[in-house]
């Protein structure tokens, strides 16, 4: 098997086993509240005292006894859980980031080309680079999600947990600085404590400093935006390679210089006509069966925070308990109808 294969087959795999890690870790979680909820156990404080086994009950507010075979199970079975509970997070985060990556094409084809990425990378020497906040399509990226290549032949933009996306220097149409940014704009030090990648609606304006990139690449709609004050050097490089294209006579690049975007359908045209349909061009998005079994997880989910509602929520919190079980089931109803009305369509 050729290297290009088993990446092939690696990145076709992938989302399927993030989905089994996702989908076995909250199931596991789920078995294990299943066994210790009626009594609220904690099997981490157990005790052995002249034959007994001991476990600490919250419900009643001291040591209970079990049976040594369910004592010995649970204190092995809670460890699984908290040790599985990163890599659950993990694939989580690259289901999310999967599922919206097809947010990124907006009007324009979501069609990423790898050789379109690899040709900007051999063009020359790197120009400049940044992670930062960002905007593509009705995705928004805080920092450092986002990392800003600059080369002679075009940018290259990699969201975190998703494939790079390019954008030849003759298909930028225009590079504006807006919000005040300028050579003069102090960068942002603050450190970023968490990150955050959400759907915006189609209207949504950042605001602050900012460089807007009109373009006509595929797999971006346009423009994309860069967020923060200290990205005035890598508007001015991504600028200077958009001016070297359109001063460079049609022969001498490898696509004529774009002043306006093309359409989707043309523009997926010409990268498979370059590209060729089985090897450039591919899609990103979540296979179907994967989206049908995140709705199911997700109805186990909200069945399991429903039922913790009525059963230890309201005895236990009184007002705030009702107050959680009905959110938990306005949550469930909703995801429910929403799950029904995509399954019809």
């Amino acid at each position: 098997m050729t290297a290009a294969r088993l990446k092939a087959t690696i990145r076709t795999a992938l989302p399927y086993l993030a989905f089994a890690v996702v989908a076995l870790g909250f199931l596991n979680f789920l078995w294990l509240v299943s066994e210790t909820f009626p009594q609220q156990l904690i099997p981490s404080d157990g005790r052995v005292f002249s034959g007994h086994y001991l476990l600490w009950s919250k419900t009643n507010g001291g040591y209970v006894e079990v049976t040594r075979a369910f004592w010995e199970w649970v204190r092995f079975h809670e460890p699984t859980v908290f040790l599985s509970w990163p890599l659950v997070m993990l694939s989580g985060g690259y289901l999310v980031f999967a599922q919206l990556s097809g947010k990124m094409g907006g009007h324009t084809s979501p069609v990423v080309s790898p050789e379109r990425v690899q040709q900007i990378r051999d063009s020359g020497p790197l120009l400049a680079s940044t992670r930062s906040a960002g905007l593509i399509g009705r995705v928004s990226l805080s920092r450092p999600l986002m990392r800003i290549q600059v080369y002679p032949a075009g940018i290259i933009i990699k969201p975190l947990f998703m494939a790079e996306r390019a954008i030849l220097a003759s298909e930028i149409g225009a590079v504006t600085p807006e919000g005040g940014l300028s050579s003069q704009s102090v960068p942002d030090g603050r450190l970023v404590l968490g990150f955050g990648v959400a759907e915006v609606s189609p209207s949504y304006r950042p605001r602050g400093p900012l460089v807007q990139i009109e373009h006509a690449g595929i797999g971006m709609a346009s423009p994309v935006i860069i967020l923060g004050a200290g990205n005035w050097d890598i508007a001015e490089a991504i600028r200077s390679v958009a001016d070297a294209a359109r001063s460079t006579s049609a022969a001498d690049v490898v696509a004529p210089a774009q002043q306006a975007p093309m359409p989707s359908s043309s523009i997926e045209t010409k990268a498979r006509e370059q590209f060729g349909t089985t090897q450039g061009a591919r899609r990103e998005h979540l296979p179907a069966a994967i989206k049908v079994g995140l709705e199911i997880l997700g109805i186990i989910i909200g069945v399991a925070m429903v039922w913790g509602g009525i059963a230890w929520a309201i005895p236990q919190l009184g007002p705030f308990g009702v107050a959680w079980t009905a959110l938990a089931l306005v949550i469930l109803t909703a995801n429910a109808r929403r799950i029904l009305v995509g399954w019809r369509e």
